[in-house]
């Protein structure tokens, strides 16, 4: 089974050629058997001039489609933010979709803060997209998933893209130390069996295992680190 955990889809007249049809014919031609749609963001649409509540704009359009997993976003100009996370949950989707650096919020800042803790609350997962985009690094540095592991320890979540090439050795730093914690922490998989070598160990990102998804959120196509100690390739 292909399973796609990430796709972003946006209303008619907002962006070309990323509406849900062209999602679904994409899948076919891919032999693509399901996927999480992500709401849009707010600034996405309404700087084309379509505001329009984006969780509830979601629902509508794959409330019969079995085969995608919504995730929805948070608006946060207009605040409210529990009430956004609660009903992101009483639409029936898996999670929230954060980009904290197009959405200009802090990883651990006060608003990120409040919607973690009601996440953690209803049971939502967060894919996060990590790595470089144009904005303030200091607001997306990725030890600040560190704090995120360490304030919410249920908290499931997912560094999408690993951190990118700039942050790589940083998510899998993320992941690593809290392993032993129960190790909430996911990443989607750059490629099957990827190494990044050290001096003295590897570190080795697999596939996690069926098992660890058993209410069909779309975890399989997210991976877990460790360390090993597998000979590094040579030079």
């Amino acid at each position: 089974m292909i399973f796609a955990n990430h796709a972003h889809v946006f209303p008619k007249g907002s962006k070309d050629n990323a509406q849900i049809e062209n999602l679904k014919e994409l899948m076919e031609k891919c032999g693509i058997e399901g996927a999480v749609c992500f709401a849009p963001f707010n600034h996405q649409t309404e700087r084309v001039g379509i505001k329009i509540n984006q969780n509830k704009w979601l629902y509508e359009e794959i409330k019969n489609e079995k085969n995608l997993i919504g995730f929805g976003t948070i608006n946060f100009d207009i605040g409210s933010i529990q009430n956004q996370v609660k009903e992101i949950k009483e639409l029936g989707f898996k999670g929230i979709k954060i980009h904290p650096a197009a959405q200009e919020v802090k990883v651990d800042g006060r608003e990120l803060f409040e919607v973690y803790a009601e996440a953690e609350r209803q049971g939502l997962f967060i894919s996060f997209h990590t790595g470089l985009h144009w904005h303030r690094i200091k607001d997306y540095s990725m030890l600040l998933f560190d704090e995120v592991a360490y304030n919410f320890p249920n908290l499931k979540f997912s560094m999408e893209h690993v951190g990118g090439y700039s942050f790589f050795k940083e998510a899998l730093l993320v992941m690593n130390n809290n392993e032993r914690k129960g190790n909430n922490i996911y990443a989607n998989k750059l490629r099957k069996n990827s190494f990044i070598s050290s001096p003295a160990k590897a570190a080795l990102i697999e596939p996690i295992n069926a098992n660890d998804d058993p209410k069909n959120t779309g975890l399989l196509n997210f991976v877990k680190a460790r360390y090993t100690s597998v000979p590094t390739p040579a030079p």
